[in-house]
């Protein structure tokens, strides 16, 4: 030690000994360091409980509740070892009778074929690896089913699409490109493109309707010439979502000398109509964006007109529209409908696939390993006279098939063909999964034969 250090200024600053204080358990720092313990354990039974709820839907009711949707939804609790789920399966309730079947010629049953195949036959059409089947719109089946017109593109960008127009001939075998188109888009405005959107044939089979963003072409199938109907030039979408956006689904009265046109704009669209004869565009009073009112199509050259969602109880009106007077009479009206139905016009025939959901008292497992009660969803096919406006309520099947249950038989669409020489209507339906063809007569309700090929 240095010895000019002061020995007493030395002691003098060592500090005293601490006294011996009791152990305190309930300080701030050990209230704090509990509080974030017990946080800890709880985060992690809660991760667990979570993750056994995905796995065996224990706790799914509490945690997931509100997520679930109104259909088929899950009430009871779980599975307990107890129950088994082999035992719970669905059975549909079907009442209809499959019949003695018939036999079509090669000839008809390849032109219905078509009818409810035409994307897939079309697609066997393309060859080349860089050109595709435009779906959207196209393809239009003729309506003996002898002919068939589709759209395809060729292009990696939208600077560089090519669009053409084929017309293939089921006889022949001969596919044309009856027109092509080269999309332009506007620098200004990149979500507009001018292009070639829709065909439709007419009914003598005589003109191919070629739908434009800003116009339509009309295609003479026997001289093959091409005439413009109408175009606008440079007509294109503006921001104030006032501009067109396309011409689509063009729809043909039943003696050809009009067109009903969907006209699409940035949001929403309406119909118009062309005449072919004084080659003038009339508006028509039928806007939908989502909902609204729409054309379905013609009956003895007056329009069907169809009026969705019109309160809150989402009624649906079918009109019958006489033109050029527009007279409108009611012809059908959906109240409180909860599935919209599908209607489809052929002639003087309307007919109308609608669905409903009914409790069915039956419970299945669903593929969480949790037992519900299942909700059946019953498809009825309805035909209506147009001449007599007599509805017939033809067929009715279970369509159920929600988690748990296996598919049961749906209602695909419909189409009026000639069998032996007579018109029948013939049902494309997913049998427990095989798609399967069926004629039915509205005389005999749930009376179905298959339609085999000879």
């Amino acid at each position: 030690m240095d010895s000019n250090v002061d020995d007493k200024a030395l002691i003098d600053k060592t500090p005293p000994p601490e006294e011996n204080k009791p152990f305190k358990i309930f300080t701030s720092k050990n209230l704090f360091r509990a509080f974030y313990l017990l946080l800890l354990i709880f985060l992690v039974i809660l991760f667990a409980m979570m993750k056994t709820s995905l796995r065996t839907g224990i706790y799914r009711n509490f945690f997931f509740g509100n997520m679930r949707p109104k259909v088929n939804s899950y009430p009871t609790p779980a599975l307990t070892s107890n129950v088994k789920c082999e035992k719970y399966t669905y059975q549909h309730q079907n009442n209809f009778k499959i019949a003695e079947p018939i036999f079509a010629t090669k000839a008809e049953y390849e032109k219905i074929n078509r009818v409810f195949d035409l994307s897939k036959i079309v697609n066997s059409l393309t060859k080349t690896d860089d050109e595709y089947v435009l779906n959207s719109h196209s393809p239009s089946l003729s309506q003996s089913g002898t002919m068939v017109a589709y759209l395809t593109s060729k292009g990696e960008t939208e600077e560089t699409e090519v669009r053409y127009v084929h017309l293939y001939s089921f006889d022949t075998k001969e596919n044309s490109i009856v027109y092509q188109f080269t999309t332009k888009t506007f620098p200004n405005d990149f979500d507009y493109n001018h292009e070639i959107v829709d065909v439709g044939f007419s009914n003598d089979e005589q003109t191919l309707a070629i739908t434009l963003s800003n116009g339509m072409y009309l295609y003479n199938i026997k001289t093959r010439g091409l005439t413009e109907a109408f175009l606008f030039p440079g007509y294109k979408k503006s921001e104030r979502i006032d501009g067109v956006w396309s011409y689509s689904s063009p729809r043909f009265s039943n003696d050809d000398s009009k067109i009903i046109l969907t006209r699409g704009y940035w949001e929403g669209g309406d119909d118009v109509l062309f005449d072919t004869v004084t080659k003038q565009i009339v508006e028509l009073p039928y806007k939908s964006y989502g909902v609204g009112t729409y054309t379905l199509g013609w009956y003895k050259n007056n329009m069907i007109v169809r009026e969705t969602n019109l309160n809150e109880s989402k009624e649906d009106v079918v009109r019958i529209v006489s033109y050029p007077s527009m007279v409108e009479s009611t012809l059908l009206r959906f109240e409180g409908s909860t599935d919209s139905p599908s209607i489809y016009i052929n002639g003087d025939v309307l007919y109308v696939l609608k669905s409903k959901r009914v409790p069915s008292g039956q419970k299945v497992c669903h593929n969480k390993g949790s037992l519900y009660e299942v909700d059946s969803r019953l498809e009825t096919l309805s035909v209506i006279n147009l001449d007599t406006k007599e509805k017939k309520d033809v067929l009715t099947v279970d369509a159920t098939h929600s988690s748990g249950t296996k598919k049961g038989v749906k209602i695909n669409g419909e189409t009026v063909s000639i069998l032996k020489g007579k018109k029948e209507l013939v049902l494309s339906i997913d049998y427990y999964v095989k798609q399967r063809y069926f004629q039915i007569d509205p005389s005999f309700p749930n009376v179905l034969h298959e339609v085999l090929s000879e």
